[in-house]
C-alpha cells in the first residue's frame, strides 16, 4: 500500500459557532456545492459538518468539466472504492451502498480514498455558508467526554479538526518544510503536555508551497482553494499507564507547520461515569 499522505487541502463549509477561531466577520453564501481537489494517490477527504453525506450523493468532476457519479467514477477508473477510515480500532469501509449506513462521510471524520485519475475534484453535494476573512479554527467533535474508568473497552477517540481559512481576495501562500502541513497536542489540566499527534511519525523532506484565496473567476478552477485542513484522533487514554485520563479540563492545541504560524487552542472536559 502506498503511503497515506497526511496533508488535506478542501474546499468545505465552515460552521464557525462554538470554534476556537480568528479574522472571522460575516458569512457569505457560494451558490455551488462544496468541492475538493484530489491529487493522484492516497487522498483524506473529510467535512467539519454537523451530520453524514452519503458515499452515494458525490458526484467528480475532471478539468473538462465532465461530472460523474461517485460510481460512475470508480468504472471509469477515476478513483477507487471504498474509501476507508480508522476508528481507533481498526480500519472501516465507506462505500456507495444506500442502504448500509456507514457508507456516509461522517461529520469529523477523515477517509482516505485513493486515486488514479489526476486533476479530478469530489463535489459533496451541500450548500455552502463560508466566514468571510481569514483566520483559524479549531474543535473537537464534542465537548465533554464521559469514560467509564472500570470498562475494560477502548473508550471512543476524541476526533479534532484543524481548519485555515481564507475566503478573501488576497492570496496569502504558505510555505512548508516537509510533508508535514499541521500538528497537534493535548496538555492534561496540570499543563503537562500528554500526546502530540507528530510524535512516532516520519515526513518526507519536500518544500511545498499552498496558496489559499477565494477569488475565483471559475467555480471549477483545480487551483481555487479556500482551506487547508487537518483531523486526527487520540484514544483518551494516559499514555504511560494506559488507563482512562483523569476527570478535568484538557487542553487542545492545533496549528499549521508552515513558515506563517497559525494556531488555536480549545479545552474539553473529561468526566467519568459512563458515556453520554
Amino acid at each position: 500500500m502506498k503511503r497515506i499522505s497526511p496533508l488535506v487541502v478542501l474546499l468545505v463549509p465552515l460552521i464557525v459557532l462554538a470554534w476556537a477561531s480568528i479574522g472571522v466577520a460575516q458569512e457569505t453564501e457560494i451558490e455551488y456545492g462544496a468541492t475538493a481537489p484530489l491529487a493522484c494517490g492516497w487522498n483524506m477527504l473529510g467535512l467539519p459538518i454537523d451530520g453524514p453525506t452519503a458515499v452515494a450523493d458525490c458526484q467528480v468532476r475532471d478539468e473538462s468539466g465532465e461530472t460523474l457519479s461517485m460510481a460512475e467514477a470508480a468504472a471509469a477508473g477515476w478513483l477507487q472504492l471504498p474509501a476507508y477510515t480508522y476508528d481507533g480500532r481498526g480500519y472501516q469501509s465507506c462505500g456507495i451502498n444506500p442502504w448500509n449506513v456507514s457508507n456516509a462521510f461522517r461529520p469529523w471524520t477523515g477517509y482516505w480514498i485513493y486515486v488514479c485519475r489526476c486533476g479530478i475534484r469530489i463535489i459533496y453535494p451541500i450548500p455552502i455558508r463560508v466566514p468571510w476573512g481569514s483566520g483559524v479554527a479549531l474543535k473537537t467533535d464534542r465537548p465533554i467526554y464521559d469514560l467509564c474508568p472500570a470498562c475494560t473497552v477502548i473508550p471512543q477517540p476524541i476526533r479534532m479538526c484543524l481548519v485555515v481559512f481564507n475566503t478573501t481576495c488576497m492570496p496569502v501562500t504558505y510555505t512548508f518544510l516537509s510533508s508535514q502541513a499541521f500538528d497537534f497536542e493535548i496538555a492534561d489540566p496540570t499543563g503537562r503536555v500528554i500526546w502530540r499527534w507528530s510524535d512516532g511519525q516520519a515526513f518526507l523532506p519536500v518544500v511545498r508551497k499552498i496558496t489559499l484565496c477565494a477569488c475565483c473567476t471559475d467555480a471549477t478552477d483545480m487551483g481555487c482553494r479556500m482551506c487547508i485542513i487537518g483531523y486526527a484522533e487520540f484514544v483518551p487514554l494516559d499514555p504511560e499507564s494506559g488507563l482512562v485520563l483523569p476527570e478535568g479540563l484538557y487542553t487542545l492545541r492545533g496549528w499549521l507547520t508552515a513558515d506563517k504560524t497559525m494556531e488555536a487552542r480549545i479545552t474539553f472536559e473529561i468526566r467519568h461515569g459512563g458515556r453520554i
